[in-house]
Protein backbone atom coordinates (compact mmCIF):
# COMPACT_ATOMS: atom_id res chain seq x y z
CA UNK A 1 0.00 0.00 0.00
CA UNK A 2 1.38 3.38 -0.80
CA UNK A 3 2.00 5.92 1.56
CA UNK A 4 -0.41 8.25 0.85
CA UNK A 5 -3.76 5.64 0.98
CA UNK A 6 -2.74 4.40 4.21
CA UNK A 7 -2.62 8.15 6.24
CA UNK A 8 -5.18 9.30 4.18
CA UNK A 9 -7.11 6.25 4.81
CA UNK A 10 -7.64 7.55 8.59
CA UNK A 11 -7.11 11.26 8.85
CA UNK A 12 -9.86 14.01 7.95
CA UNK A 13 -9.48 15.91 5.12
CA UNK A 14 -8.98 18.59 6.87
CA UNK A 15 -5.95 17.65 9.31
CA UNK A 16 -4.43 15.82 6.77
CA UNK A 17 -1.91 18.36 4.93
CA UNK A 18 -0.89 19.78 8.54
CA UNK A 19 0.29 16.24 9.73
CA UNK A 20 2.04 15.50 6.49
CA UNK A 21 5.10 16.33 5.45
CA UNK A 22 5.07 17.22 1.94
CA UNK A 23 8.37 17.47 1.64
CA UNK A 24 9.06 14.03 1.87
CA UNK A 25 6.47 13.18 -0.96
CA UNK A 26 7.25 12.23 -3.89
CA UNK A 27 6.20 14.34 -7.24
CA UNK A 28 3.83 12.14 -8.04
CA UNK A 29 2.06 11.34 -4.23
CA UNK A 30 1.95 14.83 -4.03
CA UNK A 31 -0.64 15.15 -7.08
CA UNK A 32 -2.41 12.08 -6.16
CA UNK A 33 -3.08 13.64 -2.88
CA UNK A 34 -4.02 17.54 -4.88
CA UNK A 35 -6.21 14.75 -6.67
CA UNK A 36 -8.09 13.73 -3.47
CA UNK A 37 -8.15 16.77 -1.78
CA UNK A 38 -10.12 18.21 -5.17
CA UNK A 39 -12.49 15.44 -5.18
CA UNK A 40 -13.74 16.33 -1.75
CA UNK A 41 -13.87 20.55 -2.25
CA UNK A 42 -10.86 21.18 -0.62
CA UNK A 43 -9.08 23.34 -3.35
CA UNK A 44 -6.70 25.07 -1.00
CA UNK A 45 -4.95 21.58 0.09
CA UNK A 46 -5.13 20.70 -3.35
CA UNK A 47 -3.35 23.62 -4.40
CA UNK A 48 -0.84 23.53 -1.98
CA UNK A 49 -0.29 19.76 -2.78
CA UNK A 50 0.10 20.87 -6.78
CA UNK A 51 2.33 23.39 -5.60
CA UNK A 52 4.39 21.50 -3.50
CA UNK A 53 4.48 19.00 -6.70
CA UNK A 54 6.05 21.26 -8.97
CA UNK A 55 8.29 22.34 -6.92
CA UNK A 56 9.70 18.60 -6.90
CA UNK A 57 8.94 18.44 -10.54
CA UNK A 58 8.17 21.67 -12.94
CA UNK A 59 8.38 19.96 -16.13
CA UNK A 60 4.84 18.06 -15.77
CA UNK A 61 2.04 19.78 -17.80
CA UNK A 62 -0.37 17.91 -15.92
CA UNK A 63 0.56 19.74 -12.49
CA UNK A 64 -0.31 23.35 -13.69
CA UNK A 65 -3.63 22.19 -15.19
CA UNK A 66 -4.64 20.94 -11.71
CA UNK A 67 -3.55 23.40 -10.11
CA UNK A 68 -5.66 26.07 -12.68
CA UNK A 69 -8.98 23.89 -12.09
CA UNK A 70 -8.96 24.37 -8.38
CA UNK A 71 -8.10 28.15 -9.01
CA UNK A 72 -10.92 28.18 -11.15
CA UNK A 73 -12.81 26.97 -8.32
CA UNK A 74 -11.47 29.28 -6.30
CA UNK A 75 -12.29 32.53 -8.86
CA UNK A 76 -8.95 33.26 -9.02
CA UNK A 77 -8.88 33.80 -12.42
CA UNK A 78 -5.12 35.39 -12.60
CA UNK A 79 -3.40 32.50 -11.13
CA UNK A 80 -5.29 30.10 -12.97
CA UNK A 81 -4.71 31.94 -16.56
CA UNK A 82 -0.96 32.25 -15.44
CA UNK A 83 -0.56 28.00 -14.24
CA UNK A 84 -2.92 27.32 -18.30
CA UNK A 85 -0.24 29.17 -19.97
CA UNK A 86 2.44 27.07 -17.97
CA UNK A 87 0.84 24.04 -18.97
CA UNK A 88 0.31 24.88 -22.35
CA UNK A 89 3.93 25.74 -23.26
CA UNK A 90 5.02 22.22 -21.65
CA UNK A 91 2.37 20.41 -23.75
CA UNK A 92 1.28 22.47 -26.24
CA UNK A 93 -1.74 19.62 -26.74
CA UNK A 94 -2.70 19.96 -23.16
CA UNK A 95 -6.82 20.13 -23.84
CA UNK A 96 -7.76 20.71 -20.46
CA UNK A 97 -5.33 23.55 -20.00
CA UNK A 98 -7.32 25.08 -23.00
CA UNK A 99 -10.76 24.04 -21.10
CA UNK A 100 -9.52 25.69 -17.91
CA UNK A 101 -8.13 28.90 -19.86
CA UNK A 102 -12.02 29.27 -21.67
CA UNK A 103 -13.61 28.91 -18.48
CA UNK A 104 -11.67 31.73 -17.10
CA UNK A 105 -12.17 33.78 -19.96
CA UNK A 106 -15.85 33.17 -19.93
CA UNK A 107 -15.93 34.26 -16.10
CA UNK A 108 -14.59 37.52 -16.92
CA UNK A 109 -16.64 38.47 -19.90
CA UNK A 110 -14.44 37.76 -22.50
CA UNK A 111 -16.75 35.76 -24.42
CA UNK A 112 -14.31 35.39 -28.33
CA UNK A 113 -11.52 34.71 -26.59
CA UNK A 114 -13.51 31.93 -24.37
CA UNK A 115 -14.65 30.60 -27.34
CA UNK A 116 -11.52 30.53 -28.93
CA UNK A 117 -9.93 28.56 -26.39
CA UNK A 118 -13.17 26.20 -25.81
CA UNK A 119 -13.00 25.46 -29.37
CA UNK A 120 -9.30 24.43 -29.48
CA UNK A 121 -10.45 22.09 -26.56
CA UNK A 122 -13.16 20.25 -28.34
CA UNK A 123 -10.86 19.97 -31.56
CA UNK A 124 -8.03 18.63 -29.09
CA UNK A 125 -10.20 16.29 -27.89
CA UNK A 126 -11.99 15.21 -31.12
CA UNK A 127 -8.35 14.26 -32.56
CA UNK A 128 -7.16 12.60 -29.33
CA UNK A 129 -10.85 10.55 -29.41
CA UNK A 130 -11.23 11.63 -25.87
CA UNK A 131 -14.73 11.41 -24.98
CA UNK A 132 -15.71 14.34 -22.98
CA UNK A 133 -19.51 14.02 -23.30
CA UNK A 134 -21.22 17.34 -24.08
CA UNK A 135 -18.85 19.17 -20.94
CA UNK A 136 -16.92 21.54 -23.58
CA UNK A 137 -19.99 21.36 -26.38
CA UNK A 138 -22.12 23.15 -23.18
CA UNK A 139 -19.52 25.88 -22.26
CA UNK A 140 -18.65 26.71 -25.82
CA UNK A 141 -22.98 27.26 -26.67
CA UNK A 142 -22.59 29.42 -22.87
CA UNK A 143 -20.05 31.76 -24.53
CA UNK A 144 -21.69 32.07 -27.56
CA UNK A 145 -24.96 32.29 -25.85
CA UNK A 146 -23.48 35.30 -23.49
CA UNK A 147 -21.12 36.80 -26.29
CA UNK A 148 -24.80 36.88 -28.86
CA UNK A 149 -26.42 38.47 -25.49
CA UNK A 150 -23.70 41.31 -24.99
CA UNK A 151 -23.67 42.35 -28.59
CA UNK A 152 -27.37 42.22 -28.66
CA UNK A 153 -27.24 44.62 -25.63
CA UNK A 154 -24.76 47.18 -27.30
CA UNK A 155 -26.57 47.11 -30.48
CA UNK A 156 -29.90 48.46 -28.28
CA UNK A 157 -27.58 51.13 -26.37
CA UNK A 158 -26.42 52.45 -30.27
CA UNK A 159 -30.18 52.54 -31.23
CA UNK A 160 -31.00 54.65 -27.89
CA UNK A 161 -28.13 56.64 -28.55
CA UNK A 162 -29.20 57.70 -32.40
CA UNK A 163 -33.21 58.53 -30.68
CA UNK A 164 -31.58 60.42 -28.76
Amino acid sequence: MRRYESVYSFMPAQDETARLDLTRLSHSELKDYGNKFFAASDCWRAVECYSHAIKKNGSVSTYYSNRALCYVQLKQYDKAFADCRRALELDPSNLKAFFFAGQCHLALGQYDEAITKLTTAHNLALESHRNFGDDITSVIRVAKWKRFEQLNEKRRQQEIELQV
